[in-house]
């Protein structure tokens, strides 16, 4: 799982967790395995190339090598759904299907429940006073 965001210094950074299968407990783990930065901002043309799919990519497979983690063990990949990271063609997540054939890609499901009740409240009215009456209306045996 891996996501990106802008820390307090304005600086781009990805966090990644992996879950693996820990011999010692026996059991899955999920555990916090890197934080890198996307792009330094002393480097202007990384800050003008943006955070890339392939920018992304380069320093999620860099996280793992350097580690000594070799890309045919990650069987699973899983971030929000922006089109950087998702999108069909040109993404975090294509590269990583070319690599890792067998990959097994997901969205998160906390990203889109968000998405979800985002869209739901957005039909909810504005006024809680609107939806006091409609639930007294619906409720009247007198209808």
């Amino acid at each position: 799982m891996t996501d990106e965001s802008i820390d307090i210094s304005t600086t781009k950074v990805s966090c990644v967790v992996v879950r693996f299968f820990d011999e010692t407990s026996g059991s899955i783990e999920s555990k916090f395995w890197n934080m890198h930065e996307i792009f330094s901002s002393d480097d202007p043309r990384a800050v003008n190339e943006g955070a890339t799919a392939e920018n992304i990519y380069v320093k999620l497979k860099k996280c793992f090598t350097d580690h000594g983690i070799p890309l045919k063990n990650i069987v699973g990949f899983s971030s929000d759904g922006c089109n950087v990271m998702m999108r069909r063609e040109n993404s975090v997540a294509c590269r990583f299907r070319e690599d890792c054939p067998d990959i097994i890609i997901l969205k998160c499901i906390c990203h889109s429940a968000h998405l979800y009740a985002s869209a739901a409240c957005q039909k909810l009215p504005n006024r809680c006073e609107h939806l006091v009456l409609f639930t007294i209306a619906q409720n009247d045996q007198q209808r």
